[in-house]
């Protein structure tokens, strides 16, 4: 197997990686309208539903943001050419925690371990 990127592995990457941020929005109406039960659901939204929004891009209304986002990484992924490619290719370690991080997101059931990720809960007011 080629360990080097193409283009066309980039944007088929963008493309996976915008699919799993759709399931992840889905994911975060889904657990929004399941806290509503809770008597303090602000306090739900604000904090863990929070944290999994602010990592998916830049435009969810807190005031704070993370270094990095999934929507990043997609744009990223979709404006970068070869050379780039070949020049920004992960070490093992990095592919290590890619590889950790997919098997995370791939499983539904594992949105507190998203949540619990180390992203610091946002600054609310």
């Amino acid at each position: 197997m080629n360990d080097d990127y193409t283009k066309q592995q980039a944007v088929e990457a963008a493309d996976e990686l915008r699919d799993i941020r759709s399931e992840l929005e889905s994911l975060v109406a889904r657990a929004l309208k399941a806290v509503s039960v809770f008597p303090d659901a602000d306090y739900e939204e604000r904090s863990w539903i929070a944290n999994l929004k602010i990592a998916l891009d830049r435009d969810h209304g807190y005031l704070m943001t993370t270094e990095r986002t999934l929507q990043d990484a997609i744009d990223e992924l979709e404006g970068v050419g070869d050379e780039e490619l070949q020049a920004a290719q992960p070490t093992p370690e990095a592919r290590g925690a890619l590889s950790r991080t997919a098997s995370i997101l791939g499983s539904r059931h594992n949105v507190s371990a998203i949540a619990g990720s180390g992203v610091p809960a946002p600054f609310v007011f």
